[in-house]
């Protein structure tokens, strides 16, 4: 008799066909929505991280465009991708849009201000009320697109160049 537990003892410390089986569906029962989770928060991480760099380029190029802006007194040109200006010390600086680059173009040459752009707008015009010696507002709107975005996102400010007093 004495034998006979022993075996009944090494066969029950060893896992069946059947409860392995069993196990294994449980396991993916639990892991199918795991995994499935995962690959949403990818997504979703990924598409907040374009929206963030796109949100980063335009504002970088807004930041740009105001600085080297500071001390102008006359707009020279201004089209929908370009404008050109005077600056305090009677130098021309000129500002364009080249496929996606914001571009600075001085007395000392042409430099990329920032990347990752599509689109850039600039117009000009009075501003509303004033005289024409006032000055001129000029309109900048900057655009992003991400790879997985289907439209533009614009983003845009207001700058006034005043002639010198």
């Amino acid at each position: 008799m004495n034998w006979r537990i022993k075996k009944h003892q090494r066969l029950r410390r060893a896992l069946s066909l059947l409860e392995l089986v069993v196990s294994m569906g449980l396991l993916a029962l639990i892991m199918v929505p795991v995994i499935s989770l995962l690959g949403t928060s990818y997504k979703v991480m990924n598409a907040s991280s374009e929206r963030a760099e796109g949100s980063y380029a335009r504002q970088s190029a807004l930041d740009a465009i105001g600085m080297n802006l500071r001390g102008c007194t006359q707009v020279l040109d201004a089209q929908a991708e370009e404008l050109v200006v005077l600056t305090a010390d009677g130098n021309k600086t000129r500002l364009s849009f080249s496929r996606g680059e914001l571009l600075l173009e001085t007395a000392l040459g042409q430099q990329s201000l920032t990347t990752g752009l599509s689109g850039i707008r600039f117009s000009v015009g009075a501003k509303s009320g004033a005289p024409p010696a006032a000055g001129e507002l000029i309109l900048v709107e900057v655009a992003s697109r991400g790879p997985s975005e289907p439209t533009e996102t614009w983003s845009s400010t207001q700058l006034w160049i005043r002639p010198p007093t």
